[in-house]
């Protein structure tokens, strides 16, 4: 399979296949009894913490650990419905974990939802948003760092200035950029941050909510008192320090990783120029656009034929329906490990696959 959806979950990296190799049947204890291999996994889940910490470049009483993204985005959207926070403001390209309980908490409390408009470029229209945030001071907002269906990213830096001048407090969904930028919480001061391990080379069933000191969060459900009480279920050791070995190493590799999701990037659509084949995409810019994402509309007749034909084909691919975004698209999505071949039989695929029932414009 030419594997191109890692934006939806992207394959363990080969450093945590090494970890699971060695671990997956010796990581099994609780981590709140006294014997020694109770005491061994608590060892790995707050090793797991001090390196997810050291990535942020936060403290480590700052990070917690959910089951995973959804959890994580539902748990710091809860925090809307405190008296303090005026309104709800989000756009509507969030993850559908943020915008259903988003939407559900206005249901609750009657509080304003508002959407931001996004520019040209699929980016948060700033001045659109300025206006918003200085008639609903205290408002909570959540916004994604990057566009999900077409890597566009938000400017984080004034985003959170403009919340900060408006006594706002800003969630932000990194998911889709952590292992890929730098990020740096002690420069950008954003109150709340989400991620999934599932999408950084990590396994399933491991999330992460930062939460900066003095703000306050409720767990969704009750039991033993996990988590400094965040959360009552079981840590997955496992996916956890899958999940903090995989920013580990991606920030190592991270310079490297970022030429190789640019170059390849650069080398499909230098094929697709030179394949004739007619296309539009709103990614294809490098500056404000993550390397990684990629939204391509190919114009076709019959879009779930074409799906059809690139699934026949072993392609595997996210497809955009139209009403998300005003055309029916595909996104391609890269991982550090995805070799250069996999553009290459792609994009031969897409020219056999037009040839053969001449989907030009």
């Amino acid at each position: 399979m030419i594997y191109l959806d890692n934006a939806s979950s992207m394959p363990p990296i080969q450093a945590v296949k090494d970890f699971l190799k060695k671990n997956v049947t010796k990581l099994f204890a609780p981590t709140n009894a006294y014997y020694f291999e109770s005491v061994k996994s608590s060892a790995f889940l707050e090793e797991a913490r001090i390196m997810i910490a050291n990535y942020f470049n936060v403290s480590p009483a700052t990070i917690r650990f959910t089951s995973g993204g959804t959890e994580a985005n539902n748990i710091i959207t809860r925090y809307a419905l405190q008296e303090k926070c005026s309104a709800i403001i989000t756009s509507r390209f969030e993850h559908p974990s943020v915008l259903e309980s988003l939407k559900n908490i206005s249901q609750i409390s009657g509080k304003p939802l508002i959407y931001v408009p996004l520019d040209e470029d699929t980016g948060v229209n700033l001045k659109k948003f300025r206006e918003i945030i200085r008639k609903n001071k205290g408002a909570f907002v959540s916004l994604a760092h990057v566009n999900r269906l077409t890597g566009r990213l938000l400017q984080i830096s004034r985003i959170t200035e403009m919340c900060h001048k408006n006594n706002a407090v800003f969630h932000c969904d990194m998911s889709l950029t952590v292992g890929r930028l730098d990020l740096d919480l002690s420069r950008v001061p954003v109150d709340f941050v989400s991620l999934s391990s599932h999408k950084c080379g990590g396994i399933r069933g491991a999330g992460v909510i930062y939460s900066r000191r003095g703000l306050h969060l409720q767990p969704l459900f009750y039991g033993e008192n996990n988590e400094y009480g965040l959360r009552p279920g079981a840590e997955n050791i496992l996916a956890i320090y899958s999940m903090a070995l995989a920013l580990k190493n991606l920030k190592i590799k991270q310079k490297e990783n970022l030429k190789h999701s640019s170059d390849l990037k650069e080398y499909l659509f230098k094929l697709l120029k030179k394949s004739k084949i007619q296309y539009f995409s709103v990614s294809e810019p490098t500056k404000h656009f993550l390397s990684d994402i990629i939204n391509i509309n190919f114009a076709v007749a019959d879009f779930q034929s074409f799906l059809y034909k690139l699934d026949l084909s072993d392609i595997a691919v996210m497809p955009i329906n139209k009403g998300v975004l005003p055309y029916d698209s595909i996104r391609i999505s890269f991982s550090p490990e995805t070799p250069k071949i996999y553009v290459n039989k792609f994009v031969d695929i897409l020219k056999l696959i037009f040839t053969k029932i001449q989907m030009y414009f």
